[in-house]
């Protein structure tokens, strides 16, 4: 009996989690130009948020000067959050899929830089490093990054884009132009 409530108990949190989100349409544009995250989230279990911006951060020898497309863009405000995390969530159905992927747009710049990875979950709550994305200062660049999730074509799963701030303010990592599609429905893989 002790184990069939156990069972009970997981499969209603396992509902609870997975109803907790809307199931965005594939593919998936933010470019942030609305002042929102959209279908996006930001996670619960991190240390700090994204914060959608315009322009040049606020601190100096960190950040862009302004957006990579349009005028917004996200990004980690390092100063008094050093150290820190910041995850961006996004429930992706795969289940008719055989070739997703990720597009972005990243900006590391800043002597005391973290990393940026990207991660995936079935249950919303354990989080598995796909990819890391980039480590240290790249310099006040935006780059383009395209990753195959073809190891997650068939299911339904939870991406998240996780920055780790470093150890000091000049450490803001900005995302823009974020695109979660089918690869032959965005034109192929591109850089990965």
């Amino acid at each position: 009996m002790n184990t069939i409530f156990k069972l009970i108990s997981i499969f209603v949190l396992y509902t609870l989690t997975v109803t907790s989100y809307a199931q965005p349409s594939l593919p998936n544009n933010q470019d942030f130009e609305s002042g929102t995250l959209g279908d996006w989230k930001q996670s619960a279990t991190d240390g700090m948020d994204w914060t959608i911006h315009s322009g040049k951060t606020s601190s100096t020898g960190t950040g862009p000067s302004g957006a990579n497309g349009g005028n917004f863009y996200i990004y980690t405000e390092a100063t008094g959050n050093y150290s820190s995390t910041a995850g961006l969530e996004f429930k992706a159905d795969f289940t008719a899929i055989a070739d997703p992927q990720i597009s972005f747009y990243y900006h590391m710049n800043g002597v005391s830089m973290g990393s940026l990875k990207l991660q995936f979950s079935l249950d919303g709550k354990y989080w598995i490093n796909l990819k890391t994305i980039a480590n240290g200062d790249q310099g006040d660049v935006w780059y383009s990054k395209t990753v195959d999730l073809a190891v997650l074509a068939g299911v339904e799963t939870y991406l998240r884009l996780y920055a780790e701030l470093g150890p000091g303010y000049t450490s803001d990592i900005c995302l823009d132009d974020i695109v979660v599609c089918s690869a032959s429905d965005c034109g192929g893989y591109g850089h990965t």
